[in-house]
């Protein structure tokens, strides 16, 4: 038999006649409000327990193997990561060097145009002084020629 509102209406009225108005709401709170068949038993609680043990366990395992994939995962990339970075650690320094190369080339070429240059320079400089020591020559044997 359920227990429904008109019921506990007439356990109330039962209960203040007896005991009084004070007493039966105390006894009242006391009772479920939806009766006995609502009320988890201890055989409730165990299987309850047990279902939330089995759980949790699925739930450790699931995360472990999660942790698990995911450390895998984590090496690759690290693997991967590495072997890249080394890659291009060759390649700059292959670079770099080509780089050295084509900067000496280049710097002995402009030394050899800059010696070039001044030996150009210093020939027409003796050249130009041998001009004007002529000149100075034929000039003083004009004027001694004058004399």
């Amino acid at each position: 038999m359920s227990v429904d509102q008109a019921m506990r209406a007439e356990v109330y009225l039962a209960l203040e006649t007896i005991h009084g108005k004070d007493v039966a709401n105390a006894i009242m709170e006391m009772l479920p409000p939806a009766g006995v068949p609502e009320l988890a038993t201890k055989q409730d609680l165990a299987l309850m327990s047990a279902e939330l043990r089995t759980e949790f366990a699925e739930l450790r395992t699931e995360f472990a193997e999660l942790r698990t994939e995911l450390k895998g995962e984590m090496a690759g990339l690290r693997t991967e990561l590495k072997g890249e970075m080394a890659g291009l650690r060759t390649e700059l320094k292959g670079e770099m060097a080509g780089l050295r190369t084509e900067l000496k080339g280049e710097m002995a070429a402009l030394g050899e145009r800059m010696e070039r240059l001044l030996r150009e320079q210093t020939s027409r400089y003796i050249g130009w002084l041998l001009g004007v020591a002529g000149v100075g020559v034929a000039a003083a044997g004009a004027i001694a020629g004058l004399a």
